[in-house]
């Protein structure tokens, strides 16, 4: 693969975190993926496979977001909290102390 020494990411490398990498390490490959292609200097073909990448890059990233929102939404509802603003957080913090 061409020009990936620019980037410090392998092909192999950005397929791993599809499968398994965490929300951060996910969104900074895709971010290297972004600019890869956009530097220009790639034939057609690694364009492409690199794209290929970067949408299942953002693929994972909106998975994990998605899963992150769910699960904070779970909690917000056992703590009583859905749905109210963000002062509510205060409200609870001090219905404690």
């Amino acid at each position: 693969m061409s020009d990936t020494t620019l980037t410090g990411l392998s092909i192999e490398q950005a397929h791993a975190l599809v499968q398994e990498g965490s929300f951060e390490d996910a969104l900074a490959a895709l971010e290297s993926v972004v600019a890869l292609i956009e530097r220009g200097r790639l034939s057609i073909g690694d364009s492409i496979q690199w794209y290929e990448v970067g949408l299942a890059l953002s693929h994972r990233c909106s998975e994990l977001l998605s899963a992150a929102e769910l699960r904070i939404g779970t909690l917000e509802e056992s703590f009583g909290v859905a749905g109210q603003d963000d002062n509510a957080w205060e409200d609870a913090d001090n219905e404690r102390v």
